[in-house]
């Protein structure tokens, strides 16, 4: 990573995933924001020049919305991550989700994020 510190938010509105998530993100040299949901990360993303997001797709809520901001974020040259648990089925369809960077599923770890990021 260069001397320009990445400034990661984390969006998911499981606690877990995001302690677990700012952790692994630290320990890769980022800075990490966290938020549960689109109010908070809009938030986060006015005051904070975010560099990268790390994104639950199933995040509850108005989903045209989430849509529109996080098309916006990927026009902006910010690199988008989808997290993802498996449906009930155990399959993850990465078609649901187009313009996303990458998919990570969960529960994440520091080697699927570290591959994800690419630091």
């Amino acid at each position: 990573m260069n001397s320009i510190t990445t400034k990661v938010l984390i969006l998911d509105d499981d606690e877990v995933t995001q302690i677990i998530g700012s952790a692994i993100m630290q320990r890769l040299g980022a800075e990490a924001f966290t938020a549960s949901n689109l109010v908070e990360a809009e938030m986060i993303m006015k005051d904070d020049q975010i560099t990268m997001m790390l994104v639950d797709v199933n995040l509850p809520g108005n989903h045209h919305q989430f849509n529109e901001v996080i098309q916006q974020k990927i026009n902006e040259e910010v690199r988008v991550i989808g997290l993802v648990g498996k449906n009930q089925h155990g399959i993850v369809h990465r078609d649901n989700f187009p313009g996303l960077h990458e998919m990570v599923e969960k529960p994440i770890d520091i080697e699927k994020i570290s591959r994800a990021v690419g630091f």
